[in-house]
């Protein structure tokens, strides 16, 4: 969907200018994320919503390309896009991660409370497993 959908957000983009085109990716993003979250148990719904948030990442990824084209010299391009692509990864990497480091109180067994402390044991077990 990324060939697709990124001819269209370019486009968008260059008409809408930078701030609406993402605005139109969050929102997009939103909405896919609120349809997963509400159709947890339904895999069509799971699957309609990552196809919403799919079209959004176009408009977030078409931007480092932008930016450079237009505030950077010819010379000056490559590196620029370079660095505005490792800063979007480098930003989903630390998301990503920040979930495994995250511990929510949770229940063991019934009247029982895990610590924090406990469930991040517990999360870093099992990830390294």
């Amino acid at each position: 969907l990324y060939i697709p959908f990124s001819f269209v957000a370019m486009h968008l983009l260059h008409i809408l200018k930078l701030r609406r085109g993402l605005l139109i990716g969050a929102m997009l993003n939103a909405i896919g994320a609120t349809i997963r979250f509400v159709y947890i148990t339904d895999y069509v719904g799971v699957y309609a919503g990552t196809i919403v948030c799919s079209a959004a990442q176009t408009f977030i990824l078409s931007v480092p390309p932008l930016i450079s084209s237009v505030w950077f010299g010819k010379h000056e391009r490559g590196m620029a896009t370079s660095i505005g692509v490792v800063g979007n990864k480098l930003g989903v990497a630390f998301g990503l991660g920040g979930t495994f480091l995250m511990s929510l109180t949770t229940t063991v067994q019934e009247g029982q409370q895990q610590t924090k402390e406990d469930a991040r044991d517990e999360a870093t077990k099992s990830f390294f497993k």
